[in-house]
């Protein structure tokens, strides 16, 4: 008996508890011109629900750097999105010079660039820097710290392989984030390291 009403009080629990859903639809500013749709790479949320969103767009025409390693060629501009709980979207396309190896999906699936919420107003943009381009394990792995009007406040390359480097973020975003990275030519050596603001 007992049994039955715990399952009963957890249905309960659980169907008082509904989800509102809220639509949302929202049109760029700027296409440009191509005719090839945006599509959404990543979307992090910021602790107080303002999301962020990384859209990229396929680019009609391979490039050199995206042939030799027989990636998808994407258009060569970062743009950011912030979407604020009120509907408002922020468009933030800031300005880095990155390789255009940055601007390939590898094996069509992998993307250098990767987008994070740091504390707020801060986004943290990792890119590569390649001395070979045919070869992704001389990748080095960078950084930049964007603020929300698309201003570079900060940028490095990390120590370490790009290839099988992670990035968390702490549960506090004031406190930055961690990087974990295999150690170069050292095998099962990884090295913690953590970066704040």
């Amino acid at each position: 008996m007992f049994q039955y009403l715990f399952f009963c009080l957890l249905i309960k629990l659980t169907k008082s508890q509904q989800i509102q859903y809220k639509y949302f639809n929202y049109t760029e500013s700027e296409l440009g011109d191509q005719n090839t749709p945006p599509l959404i790479a990543d979307i992090k949320t910021y602790n107080d629900g303002t999301i962020l969103v990384h859209i990229i767009r396929n680019e009609s025409k391979q490039t050199d750097e995206c042939s030799i390693i027989q990636g998808m060629s994407l258009e060569q501009k970062l743009r950011i999105r912030l979407i604020f709980l009120n509907g408002t979207v922020k468009e933030i396309d800031p300005k880095l010079k990155l390789d255009p190896i940055n601007y390939c999906l590898l094996n069509n699936v992998v993307n250098p660039i990767t987008v994070y919420p740091l504390q707020k107003p801060f986004i943290l943009i990792t890119y590569v820097n390649a001395t070979n381009c045919s070869d992704p394990k001389s990748y080095r792995e960078c950084g930049e710290v964007i603020d929300w009007d698309g201003i570079s406040r900060s940028n490095m390359c990390f120590d370490g392989a790009w290839v099988n480097s992670t990035i968390q973020l702490n549960l506090n975003q004031k406190l930055g984030f961690l990087r974990c990275a295999l150690v170069s030519n050292l095998e099962n050596v990884w090295m913690w390291q953590q970066y704040s603001m």
